[in-house]
């Protein structure tokens, strides 16, 4: 009789196991990294890991569940392919490939690492609201959503601008802009009957649209952060190059990747010789270009550490030169 109670309680305790083993199994998720990851504002790459080899992400969503959509990137050098603007999904047992999410002030990649892991590389967070999608996972017959939370950015204040003069930067030779979309006419009617000499001021008769005056970097935060102040920078702005001296504009104007045109004004008159009848004429006018390197310092507001943009400060603009082109 012992020996009968003492087999009950074995198989009891066999089949207790086995209930409690079996359970834990079906708890477990194939992502062992977690359901939630949180990542500093300035970016930083994290390994989401899994338990098994057959995975895939079926979508990544925003914030309200929608679906993003994205850059696929798959193959290297010559045969590279990208597929833009597409629902980004991936079967991590077929070939390699990285998804790609670049917006205004967020971005990051996805690709895989290794059998069992995705390599999740966040930007830096520019916006000054928290960054939140999620990345669906199916593997078999289980799905998994990962919430990604970014912290939002601190905000900027201005510390810093440099400007100087690096290797490739300078002033170009000159060269002649003909500007035909600025063709103007003068008349002198029948009753006057004569030739008679005008004065023309051809920087005041052009819009000189052709000029051109713009920040521009390779580093795409250069122009995505946001101000401490909630109001535009202006800072100093170069208007020429003299005998390696950098010259400045009197006004100071806003700091931003948007076109400025014609920078300053430039005097200038001919006078010319009109016949009676229409004239027809146009001007044209002496060009150089002007590259000068900058670097922008910001200082984050809360962690109060610098923050340093490099660039390019590029303008097209007219010497002060030009000649009168009659036309036919």
């Amino acid at each position: 009789m012992r020996k009968t109670n003492c087999f009950l309680t074995y198989c009891l305790f066999l089949l207790s196991f086995y209930a409690f083993t079996s359970c834990s199994n079906n708890d477990r998720s194939f992502v062992e990294t977690g359901d939630h990851i949180v990542v500093p504002f300035g970016g930083e790459a994290k390994a989401i890991q899994l338990n098994t080899p057959y995975w895939s992400i079926v979508s990544i969503n925003d914030a309200d569940g929608k679906p993003m959509i994205g850059t696929i990137s798959s193959g290297y050098g010559d045969n590279l392919k990208e597929e833009h603007n597409a629902l980004l999904k991936y079967d991590g047992t077929g070939p390699d490939k990285t998804l790609i999410v670049d917006l205004p002030y967020q971005g990051f990649t996805l690709e895989k690492a290794g059998t069992n892991t995705i390599q999740l590389s966040m930007k830096e967070n520019f916006a000054p609201q928290p960054f939140v999608f999620s990345i669906v996972l199916k593997s078999g017959n289980e799905t998994k959503e990962v919430k990604i939370t970014q912290e939002g950015q601190n905000r900027y204040k201005f510390k810093s601008i440099e400007y100087s003069i690096n290797k490739g930067d300078g002033v170009s030779d000159s060269y002649w802009y003909d500007d035909l979309d600025e063709q103007q006419t003068f008349t002198i009617t029948p009753d006057i009957g004569r030739t008679i000499n005008v004065t023309l001021f051809p920087f005041d008769y052009s819009n000189l649209s052709f000029s051109s005056a713009k920040f521009t970097s390779d580093d795409k935060g250069a122009f995505a952060w946001i101000n401490d102040e909630d109001t535009p920078l202006e800072v100093a702005i170069p208007c020429s190059i003299n005998n390696g001296t950098i010259e400045y504009l009197s006004k100071k104007q806003q700091y931003d990747n948007f076109e400025k045109g014609f920078l300053k004004n430039l005097n200038g008159s001919i006078s010319v010789a009109m016949n009676p009848g229409t004239n027809k004429y146009h001007f044209k006018y002496e060009m150089k270009k002007t590259v000068i390197s900058y670097t922008l310092t910001m200082t984050g507001a809360k962690t109060n550490k610098d923050r340093v943009f490099c660039g390019k400060w590029i303008m097209i603009q007219p010497t002060g030169a030009f000649e009168y082109v009659k036309d036919e």
